[in-house]
This record gives structure tokens, C-alpha cells and sequence, in this order.
């Protein structure tokens, strides 16, 4: 099976990021798709501190970390993009409104980049969205869930815990895995945002991204895997980088 695995956002891989790799398939083309701000790990607490700085390195660091049968299709490593916010929004005691526009501009760059691959080279069975500090617990079978999202095309699966939302709707948004057409869908989420506020959504992460599922009739139905997440700093009060450290 031919996947593709979008991962964007500040690099902050760490030993979660290992939990993603180690439960998938050894048998299936994992292509990957990079849109990573070129951050300075003294300044940012989740990063390796011995993050590269160059380019080059950068991609050698990811691409021997890597499983067999893993390409590292299309890497970009930018500046941050200068953002403020101009308008008011419905905030609630968890809104991020710079943060949260940050993470859903990354998700929309990255899946631009797997549409243009998909142009020259056709879709792909299944796309994932991910981020480098979230992975699973146990391993996936993508036969079954690709079968399952032929029969129910409009649906996105995703881990059954860290589900939030405010406004009556949850969802995970640390992981997607969908068929491409669904996850353009999903990954455009950030286009809406102004107007899902002026409707009455509460400007918080997971409830915008609940809102553009529920508008677009996109199912989020219970799963039978958790998603791992920063818990080694949890427990530890550390980050736990594991072999990206």
C-alpha cells in the first residue's frame, strides 16, 4: 500500500514520534512530507537540543531515523512566518488564536505539497497526518482501515482518546488517516476558521477542526488504538527526545 505522512510544525521529534514509526507496516511505501519551521532549539523547550541547524543535516537526521521502507519525499525547512492576529475572536480559557493558526497553516502547507506530488505521480491509498511529537500505541492495520474508507469514503480515523472539543462535537487532532480527497478536506480546515467564528465557534483548536468535519459530513467514529503523546515529559517532567535527542 502506497501512504503518504504529513508531518508539520515546530521539530519537536521525540520519543512519541518513535511509537508512529514502530507500528507501521514494514510492507507498505511510506512516503513523508516535511513542512517544518527552522527553529532554534535553545529557544524552544520541545526541540532536541542538538537539532541541526543546516538544511542538510536536518534531512539526514530525519532520514536515519527512519524505517526501511520509508522516502522522504519533499522536505522543507522555513522561517517562521510573521503572523499577528487583526481581529476579535470568540476565545475561551484555552484559546491560542497566534498558536492555533501556526499548527493549521502548517497542516494546510504540508498536504499542498502531497497534492502537488499526487499530480505528477498519482494519490496515493491512504494519507496520515501526524505530528513529530504524537505516535500510537499499537500497531495499525491499514488493509482494514483502507477497506473501510473505500465503503465509507467521507470518514476520518482517528485515535479514540485526547478527543476535546467545546461546542458538543470532539476530535483528536494530534492524528488523521483518511483517503487523499477526505484529508484535503480536513487539511484546509484553517480556510474557515474566521467564518466558523463569526458563527458562533468557540476559537479553539479542536473545536474549529470539529466544526469543519460536522460541516463537511465528515464521520470521526470510535477506534480501537490511543494515540501517545508527550507522555515520557508527563511522567518525568523531561522531555523523553529518545534516538532524536
Amino acid at each position: 500500500m502506497k501512504i503518504a505522512i504529513l508531518i508539520s510544525g515546530q521539530p519537536r521529534f521525540n520519543r512519541e514520534f518513535n511509537d508512529l514509526l514502530d507500528n507501521l507496516n514494514p510492507n507498505d511505501q511510506l512516503d513523508f512530507f516535511f513542512h517544518l519551521w527552522n527553529s532554534d532549539p535553545s529557544e524552544i523547550h520541545w526541540i532536541p537540543p542538538t537539532w541541526p541547524k543546516t538544511y542538510d543535516d536536518i534531512r539526514d537526521r530525519i532520514s536515519s531515523n527512519l524505517p526501511a521502507n520509508a522516502n522522504i519525499v519533499d522536505l522543507r525547512v522555513l522561517p517562521q512566518i510573521d503572523y499577528k492576529v487583526t481581529r476579535n475572536y470568540n476565545l475561551t480559557h484555552w484559546s491560542n488564536p497566534v498558536n492555533i493558526w501556526y499548527t493549521y497553516y502548517g497542516i494546510k502547507q504540508v498536504n499542498l505539497m502531497r497534492e502537488e506530488y499526487e499530480q505528477l505521480m498519482g494519490p496515493y491509498d491512504l494519507v496520515i497526518k501526524a505530528r513529530p511529537d504524537t505516535g500510537i500505541d499499537s500497531p495499525i492495520d491499514f488493509n482494514f482501515i483502507k477497506e473501510y474508507l473505500d465503503a465509507n469514503p467521507n470518514t476520518v480515523i482517528m485515535p479514540n482518546d485526547r478527543r476535546y472539543g467545546m461546542a458538543g462535537d470532539a476530535v483528536n487532532d494530534l492524528l488523521g488517516i483518511g483517503l487523499p480527497k477526505t484529508m484535503s478536506t480536513y487539511c484546509s480546515a484553517i480556510d474557515y476558521f474566521d467564518r466558523y467564528n463569526d458563527q458562533g465557534c468557540p476559537y479553539h483548536g479542536e473545536t474549529l477542526l470539529a466544526w469543519h468535519l460536522k460541516a463537511n459530513d465528515i464521520d470521526v467514529p470510535e477506534t480501537n488504538f490511543n494515540c501517545t503523546f508527550r507522555e515520557h515529559w508527563y511522567k518525568h517532567n523531561i522531555p523523553d527526545y529518545g534516538k532524536w535527542g
